[in-house]
């Protein structure tokens, strides 16, 4: 003959039971706290136009994706520095990097899209340097130029293409 024990818990009291279920209710609280303060991806937006692409609150360059590369030319064809145009598909924008000025004089840059206002950019600097983004979805063509100088404000280097006073990427 067997016998079957039913067992109960210790303390399943009404009280435990509520406790229990407060404990559950907390835990989605906590749940639904974190995903509602956690920060959202950004999305392409015009609220992007001369916003910096490596800062909060969209960070739009850590998915960027490098588009083009231009080379920044003294007057006699020596390649001294190159301009990077970056593309963002989350945020739908695009800036202008340029990877320093040798001489340690001022890097211009300049970038605009079609109908909209330009953004300009100068740093005094041998390092890497870069534009604000212009919100440029889909196939939208980006204009930059860049130029350098020499420290005494002479004129050192640029993007150049014969016949265009700015570079073009489609």
């Amino acid at each position: 003959m067997s016998h079957r024990m039913r067992l109960r818990p210790a303390d399943s009291s009404p009280v435990a039971t509520h406790v229990v279920r407060l404990k559950h209710w907390w835990v989605a609280l906590v749940v639904a706290a974190v995903v509602l303060l956690s920060p959202m991806p950004a999305h392409a937006s015009a609220a992007d136009y001369g916003t910096n692409p490596y800062l909060a609150p969209n960070y739009c360059s850590q998915n960027s994706s490098w588009i083009a590369r231009r080379s920044v030319e003294t007057e006699l064809g020596q390649i001294v520095a190159w301009a990077n145009v970056y593309f963002s598909s989350r945020c739908q924008t695009n800036w202008v990097t340029v990877d320093g000025n040798p001489t340690g004089g001022d890097s211009y840059k300049v970038i605009w899209t079609d109908g909209n206002r330009s953004l300009e950019a100068t740093d005094r600097t041998t390092l890497w340097t870069y534009t604000m983004q212009v919100y440029a979805p889909g196939s939208t063509c980006v204009n930059f130029h860049v130029r350098l100088r020499y420290p005494d404000g002479r004129h050192f280097a640029e993007t150049y293409t014969a016949g265009a006073n700015h570079q073009r990427v489609c």
